[in-house]
């Protein structure tokens, strides 16, 4: 076994094993199974450095390439899925699908192989969540249909495109003709638009000859194609575009805001924030600005505070629109759980909703938010943790960190990952 010692340094002062922080690791490199890998040794803890690549914890479950192979791993850094694939996707419904080769199947969480690697391709993205309404759509042989969770092909692919069920529909597209079909495969509308979005609040975008309008589930046309562009429906208004400029309609095809902003928009708790002439506004639903006033940016609400622009240096409004923290920081992120990173002069740290800095900004960059307690932050070029104190609790010394997630943050040096535990600090 080779060992080599690149960084020592950890005190432990206590029987119950709370560290003096910030903590620092000895760094070794180790050869296992022929492998080298690195191992962050503390006084009572080691964490190997093994992997290519982690994701977060999610249901007590990290997916890992190791080797080249992908495979999920436990809390315990066990494999509870052996790393063979070439890739995995996230398990939705007990199953997740997975590639061998140039083919997808599934497999369920104890590594099974539900279905095998029969189809040119499964689902949406690899991050995507699958089995949206009980249903995954895949292609086989150049045809698209629909399997159930036990892999069953409940809909034969035999459809040139399917989108993901939305609403107890999905879009299909055969030939020339666009329409929707039921869960059992039956084609229930058929259309001959140019283009056939997913159904959202019970409506559909659809194009012909470059003009946009909206159908219903029925497919009956509800708003004539007349606009540039749209948005999907939410709350019951869709944006449309006329003449480069945005506005909003309701589901009866009446302009109820006026399109005169020159960017896209939606409603966050009831305002939104639009874009024209250079300057940035919060409307409601009736268009009114109101705060009767302009920004030079800003940013949604969050926990009762949003980030504005004046000149050039952030501050938060409440919502009265009243300044509640000056504007004085670079750049300034969306308060959770109280507290908000910002830019102070060039450099980072977490102030409270009332301005004070909690976590001095003496860091090149940070995280946008603490996560179980603790925050990455960057200093020389290398990341670590801070705690809500804002002590430095894990001296920075990795090239890449992820926030902490189901107490374990994924770490990185040199090209090589694990997990560390949280600190426990006297």
């Amino acid at each position: 076994m080779k060992c080599i010692s690149i960084l020592i340094l950890i005190f432990f002062t206590s029987p119950y094993f709370a560290h003096s922080c910030p903590i620092e690791f000895e760094v070794k490199s180790e050869l296992i199974d022929d492998k080298e890998i690195l191992v962050l040794q503390s006084e009572d803890k080691s964490y190997q450095l093994k992997f290519y690549q982690v994701s977060f914890f999610r249901d007590g479950l990290s997916k890992v390439n190791f080797n080249k192979r992908i495979g999920y791993i436990d809390k315990n850094i066990n494999f509870l899925i052996q790393p063979k694939f070439e890739d995995i996707g996230l398990f939705s419904n007990g199953l997740a699908k997975y590639r061998l080769g140039s083919k997808w199947g599934y497999i369920d969480k104890a590594g099974k192989i539900i279905v095998e690697p029969i189809f040119d391709e499964a689902g949406e993205y690899i991050s995507s969540i699958g089995f949206r309404e009980g249903l995954e759509r895949v292609k086989l042989n150049g045809k698209w249909g629909f399997i159930d969770i036990n892999g069953n092909m409940i809909i034969q692919p035999h459809f040139d495109k399917v989108n993901q069920f939305n609403e107890n529909q999905s879009v299909y597209e055969l030939g020339t003709k666009r329409g929707f079909i039921n869960k059992q495969g039956k084609i229930i509308v058929s259309l001959n638009y140019d283009y056939l979005g997913d159904l959202n609040e019970g409506m559909s975008p659809v194009r012909l000859k470059g003009k946009y309008g909206f159908i219903n589930k029925k497919g009956k046309l509800i708003i004539k194609p007349r606009f540039d562009n749209i948005t999907k429906f939410e709350d019951g208004l869709a944006g449309i575009r006329i003449a480069g400029k945005w506005g909003m309609i309701d589901k009866k095809g009446e302009i109820v805001i006026k399109p005169e902003y020159d960017e896209d928009f939606s409603f966050h708790n009831g305002l939104a924030i639009v874009h024209s002439n250079g300057m940035d506004m919060f409307i409601n639903k009736k268009g009114k600005n109101i705060f009767n006033r302009k920004f030079d940016a800003a940013s949604h609400f969050s926990e009762g505070l949003a980030g504005v622009r004046i000149n050039s240096d952030w501050g938060y409004i409440n919502r009265s629109g009243k300044m509640a923290i000056e504007p004085q920081f670079l750049n300034t992120y969306y308060f959770i759980f109280g507290l908000a990173s910002v830019n102070y002069d060039g450099r980072y740290g977490f102030i409270n909703q009332i301005g004070d800095f909690i976590v001095d900004p003496i860091f090149e960059r940070s995280g946008y938010a603490f996560s179980e307690g603790f925050a990455k932050v960057m200093k020389n070029g290398k990341w670590g943790f801070v705690n809500k104190k804002g002590d430095l609790v894990i001296k920075p010394i990795f090239d890449e960190v992820y926030d902490y997630s189901e107490g374990l943050a994924a770490v990185k040096l040199n090209e090589y990952w694990g997990f560390i535990e949280k600190p426990n600090c006297d």
